[in-house]
């Protein structure tokens, strides 16, 4: 999996995807969004499992392996799902797209 985007819908997404065990691969091109974006997720997986909601064990290890990458490339190389959260900004979204179809 990789999140594209690690503001509040980013790691949103990323908190899911971590809280089920999977391997995610964060990014963002703003070094500072992508680190709060990472702390951010690791309180939304806290939230979850506070609540019930997600597996503990598989939540850690999702967690555990979440991957945080400088480079689009690098996170979504060879990975079978990407999902894209950047800001609702059309030429974005579309220079977003063009790029992750370029590296995937």
């Amino acid at each position: 999996m990789a999140v594209v985007g690690a503001g509040l819908t980013g790691a949103s997404w990323a908190a899911l995807f971590a809280s089920c065990g999977l391997n995610v691969r964060v990014h963002d091109q703003d070094p500072e969004a992508l680190s709060k974006g990472l702390q951010r997720t690791q309180r939304y997986v806290d939230f979850l499992i506070d609540h019930g909601m997600a597996d503990q064990r598989e939540a850690e290890a999702g967690l555990a392996a979440l991957q945080p990458c400088q480079e689009l490339s690098e996170a979504v190389q060879d990975v079978v799902f990407v999902q894209e959260s950047v800001y609702e900004n059309y030429e974005t979204k579309c220079a977003v797209f063009e790029a992750i179809d370029r590296y995937a």
